[in-house]
């Protein structure tokens, strides 16, 4: 036999632990400065002329100069600016889409509830307004197309109720006189020009 002890092996999950060694504390003259803040690179400064604008665009429209001031006071360069333009046509083009769907979806339920009387309702309108306000027909049409209100099937009924009360009922479709015959009058009463 042997003189020296068998060795025992201690399972690992009862190893023992070992102390992560600590760095000495080193005195403030010896510690690592914070390397000193870095001056941000200069943006460059914003143009109008740095946008790429649609043609006919107003490079002195007061919405584009404001916009060229408020992206130079945010830092915006070029790029970015021109990034948040293009940001900006893509909501109003889809906005717009939204728009012309809109008005053609009302357009069609128009079409479909009234059919071919659509033209005479159309009819009746524009006559009450001649009757009624005959200085205001181009600047009322303008509004009506440009918002699109003139679509909207609930304006349009409306429109149409208030010009068969202001006309008084449907509008009646003829025949323009023959200009062969005398008027209408004339030929019911007789000619009265002579004094007879």
């Amino acid at each position: 036999m042997t003189d020296t002890a068998p060795e025992t092996q201690v399972p690992a999950e009862q190893a023992p632990v070992q102390e992560p060694e600590v760095p000495p504390a080193q005195e403030p003259s010896q510690a690592q400065e914070p390397p000193a803040p870095q001056e941000p690179e200069e943006t460059p400064k914003l143009t109008i002329e740095d946008l790429d604008l649609p043609d006919g665009a107003d490079p002195k429209d007061p919405l584009l100069v404001s916009f060229v001031e408020e992206a130079n006071k945010l830092g915006l360069g070029p790029d970015s600016a021109k990034a948040m333009l293009d940001l900006h046509k893509k909501a109003l083009k889809a906005q717009y889409e939204q728009f012309n769907k809109t008005r053609f979806e009302w357009q069609a339920e128009l079409k479909q509830e009234y059919g071919e009387k659509l033209t005479d309702e159309l009819s009746q309108i524009a006559t009450a307004l001649q009757e009624f306000a005959p200085d205001h027909i181009q600047a009322f049409q303008e509004i009506m197309n440009t918002s699109g209100l003139g679509d909207n099937p609930v304006v349009f009924k409306v429109m149409s109720a208030l010009a068969k009360a202001a006309v008084g009922g449907a509008l009646v479709k003829g025949k323009p006189a023959d200009p062969s015959k005398p008027p209408i009058a004339e030929r019911w009463f007789g000619d009265n020009s002579k004094g007879e």
